[in-house]
């Protein structure tokens, strides 16, 4: 559920400010292993090369194909991906200031709001339709049931908690996915109305508090702050809006790889459907108010 961090030879890196931008990388507040004036950390720093990006990658939202485009038009060695695993190291002063144009990874955007220096970064993200990204994470969760290795750190334990989750459910059975949804305790990272959850600001129990009515107000906000918002079922659209923010040009993609196999559930288990809705109900109001969001921005 993690990107990794492999580098590959860029396709293409069109921008302009180069000069301007290195000039405030400098001054830009280095990480030493002490906290920043503020008291707060400084795990990432832009490189100064291009336009500062940090993609939101909502799991099981096309994350990897929106990384290949990045990496087409910012270059690989200006993205740093999987920042969500780097962070422990990062926020423990185990590790240098990670020093990057692009930052990408499953990170709330309220986690990333504390960050000192987070605010030199463009936000973008991707949504997708609530129940099929629902479908597609319980099913990613469920390979781990099947021998698939966990990652470590506290990530791995959330994953376990979750997989076991799916390993005790019966998808054809509604008691089965009662219980479930009536005593599966939510995680930082799992199911619940997950896309909400991650375009929260304010405190981190916004990841497990119980969500109201309001929150989806709150998420509908902060994407308004969002420089590119895009649906993982247009990536045509979404790679149209990259390429402008980034002043480049470069044939879209156009490519979605959902490897998200119905293996414990398919879109078309009309009963999980209807079971499962409060894990995609606030989402699904999300989505929809996105759409005029999305509708705003240019490109």
């Amino acid at each position: 559920m993690v990107f990794g961090t492999k580098r590959v030879k860029s396709g293409l890196t069109v921008l302009e400010g180069g000069a301007s931008a290195q000039a405030e990388r400098e001054e830009a507040p280095a990480f030493t292993g002490r906290a920043a004036v503020s008291g707060r950390p400084v795990p990432f720093t832009p490189k100064g090369s291009a336009l500062p990006v940090f993609f939101l990658h909502i799991p099981r939202s096309s994350g990897g194909t929106v990384l290949r485009y990045l990496v087409q038009l910012w270059g690989a060695d200006t993205i740093v991906s999987g920042a969500d695993a780097l962070l422990p190291g990062l926020l423990a002063r185990r590790s240098e200031t990670q020093v990057a144009d692009v930052v990408a990874g499953h990170i709330p955007l309220v986690r990333w709001e504390f960050f000192t220096g987070s605010a030199a970064y463009r936000r973008i993200t991707v949504l997708r339709d609530p129940w099929a990204r629902l479908v597609s994470q319980i099913n990613a969760v469920s390979r781990y049931n099947d021998g698939e290795p966990f990652p470590d750190g506290p990530s791995g334990a959330a994953l376990r908690t979750m997989a076991a989750a799916v390993a005790r459910t019966d998808f054809a059975s509604r008691p089965s996915m009662e219980r479930l949804v009536r005593l599966w305790s939510p995680v930082e990272g799992g199911f619940d109305n997950l896309q909400v959850r991650m375009l929260l600001t304010g405190s981190m129990s916004s990841m497990v508090k119980s969500l109201t009515a309001r929150d989806v107000d709150r998420a509908v906000q902060n994407l308004e702050s969002f420089a590119v918002v895009g649906f993982c079922e247009d990536q045509a659209a979404v790679q149209r809006k990259l390429a402008t923010l980034a002043g480049a040009k470069a044939a879209p993609m156009v490519t979605f790889e959902n490897a998200g196999k119905a293996s414990v559930l398919s879109v078309r288990n009309d009963l999980a459907r209807e079971v499962l809705e409060p894990w995609y109900l606030f989402d699904s109001e999300l989505y929809q108010r996105a759409k005029t969001v999305v509708l705003r921005q240019p490109g």
